[in-house]
């Protein structure tokens, strides 16, 4: 099952690249379990940024 995973990204970092880094730390720890349970984890900013 392709899971997609959201939170905030940008959101409350006043464009900030560290704590940008720190939401997507986030949302991407949450990816790897649910790889490993079979499932395929998609954030959105993995499809839309280069």
């Amino acid at each position: 099952m392709m899971i997609l995973i959201s939170g905030p990204y940008r959101g409350g970092t006043n464009d900030d690249p560290v704590l940008i880094k720190k939401n997507l730390d986030k949302l991407e720890s949450v990816a790897l379990p649910l790889f490993r349970k079979g499932h395929i984890p998609i954030i959105g900013e993995w499809v839309a940024l280069p």
